[in-house]
């Protein structure tokens, strides 16, 4: 204890630590002026959809690869998802279900990113229809319709709804084609006998194939096997998602000439995943995935190298779901500088208090990941209570853009536990001006440590500020403590290579 309070004392001789009563921790806080996204080129879309708020809070947006320059594309009520883009950067094909609960109303749309058609129907079917894709030319669509009446098939059809033909009825069920612009065959997801299989479609000749067998070893009661296959742009590989069991999925790659599958290393056993896709460039995937394990649930948008590893958060709001995903020809290649990092520099931070009043220890202990801990009494709001710390941490760096990745651990508690608690961690949204809820757990009245990285641009403020929140939030009205241990960031810089420098 001693020495922790020795070097409380340092920090406040430096000024950069204060404690000051405010609501900011737990109604949003007040965050910096966003980067400047104006003269961003959109290099991907995708489809946000707010938990509990489906078939009202469901759009497709459009954003740079960093998560600034988010635009809502489309504002139509209905549950959107499966958003691809056309060849020409442009046009979007779509699956949107007109009435709420009704899977039946799900028809496909096409639309423009930027505004300069309106949009169009393209099915009238009251029947099931999902999954659209385009040709490698842009001519055609191909999509999964329940249509015939005995599960869906693939269908195509022209993008003004006419020329509309079955692709290939084998008696399977079949959906989530991707059609390659490399040899022109469409990848898509069968049912087998127990489990879903990846094949190959000749849309030519109408031939199908067998490219992978579902895996072996699955235990699902949903239906398990492999599914949402998307090709690499040189059409070498499919990546897709493997269902394991009823929360766990793998992301996966299969090489087209010879099914040899591999499993890459993307986050953590135990996880599900959804909507995979490459860049353009084949140097990074995207996928959205769920960590309920660390408090992270619901699907939220990450990216990856080609094998799976250093996987980073791109939007983190767990009370949003991504349900659709593809990137635009006009991305950019990924940042191959070489990645410096080093911790945070937390004794320049301000320290806010929100609800809640000091209960134990200093503030700066915080500094360390000690055992010795700050704590804030909870206060009541509303029908719960609350207690609330709020960090905004200057990172020291010249140009915000060559913050690659931030890591942000956090080890803290919330005492006297009981049903309904929360130990909440958000980190600040400047580009949308709102606490973005990245991870809530289930306090056991013990220390836990939630730790995530973070690589959306949205996070960082025009003084290079990066603001994390830690909230004990307690039902009803027994009283508590939130003890915070240790917040901790580190910084991943991208730096000059040896050729840069010269």
């Amino acid at each position: 204890m001693a020495g922790a309070r020795a070097r409380a004392g340092v920090a406040r001789r430096r000024g950069g630590l204060l404690l000051l009563g405010s609501l900011a921790a737990c109604s949003g806080g007040s965050g910096g002026l966003p980067l400047p996204s104006d003269s961003l080129p959109a290099e991907m879309v995708f489809v946000r959809s707010r938990i509990g708020q489906r078939f009202s809070g469901t759009d497709i947006r459009r954003a740079d690869a960093r998560g600034l320059d988010t635009r809502r594309v489309l504002d139509r009520s209905g549950i959107e998802s499966d958003v691809r883009v056309h060849p020409d950067g442009n046009r979007l094909v779509f699956a949107r279900q007109t009435r709420n609960g009704d899977p039946a109303s799900s028809e496909i749309f096409v639309a423009t990113l930027d505004g300069s058609a309106p949009e169009l129907r393209v099915t009238v079917d009251n029947e099931l229809d999902e999954a659209p894709c385009w040709s490698p030319q842009g001519d055609f669509i191909v999509f999964a319709s329940e249509r015939l009446g005995s599960g869906r098939r693939l269908f195509r059809v022209r993008p003004d709804g006419t020329d509309a033909a079955v692709l290939a009825d084998d008696g399977a069920d079949q959906t989530d084609p991707d059609w390659s612009a490399s040899d022109g065959r469409i990848v898509f997801s069968r049912r087998g006998a127990d489990r879903r299989e990846l094949w190959l479609l000749d849309p030519v000749l109408r031939r199908t194939a067998a490219l992978t067998t579902g895996g072996a070893g699955i235990a699902a009661t949903r239906e398990p096997g492999d599914v949402e296959p998307a090709w690499s742009p040189d059409g070498r590989a499919a990546l897709f998602r493997r269902v394991l069991t009823d929360t766990a999925s793998q992301l996966c790659a299969v090489d087209v000439a010879t099914g040899a599958v591999t499993e890459l290393t993307a986050l953590d056993a135990g996880i599900d995943l959804a909507n995979p896709r490459w860049s353009p460039h084949q140097d990074r995937v995207f996928f959205a995935a769920d960590r309920p394990a660390i408090g992270i649930d619901g699907l939220r948008l990450w990216t990856a190298r080609p094998d799976g590893s250093d996987a980073w958060l791109i939007y983190a709001d767990r009370r949003d779901d991504y349900l659709g995903f593809d990137v635009l020809p006009a991305m950019r290649p990924a940042d191959a500088r070489a990645i410096e990092s080093e911790a945070a520099d937390l004794g320049a931070a301000r320290i806010e208090n929100g609800l809640g009043r000091p209960s134990r220890g200093a503030v700066d202990f915080v500094l360390e990941r000690d055992g010795v801990v700050f704590g804030l009494a909870t206060a009541a709001s509303g029908s719960r209570e609350i207690a609330g710390l709020d960090f905004r941490v200057p990172l020291q760096v010249a140009d915000p853009n060559d913050v690659l990745v931030v890591e942000v651990s956090v080890t803290a508690a919330v005492t006297e536990p009981g049903p309904g608690d929360l130990l909440r961690i958000a980190i600040r949204n400047n580009a949308e001006n709102r606490n973005d809820t990245v991870a809530e757990l289930t306090p056991d009245g013990s220390l836990q440590t939630v730790a995530f990285p973070v690589t959306g641009l949205a996070y960082l403020d025009r003084d290079r500020n990066f603001g994390v929140t830690v909230v004990a939030d307690k039902a009803g009205t027994r009283p508590g403590e939130l003890w915070i241990d240790h917040v901790g960031l580190r910084v991943g810089r991208a730096v000059a290579t040896p050729s840069e420098r010269r």
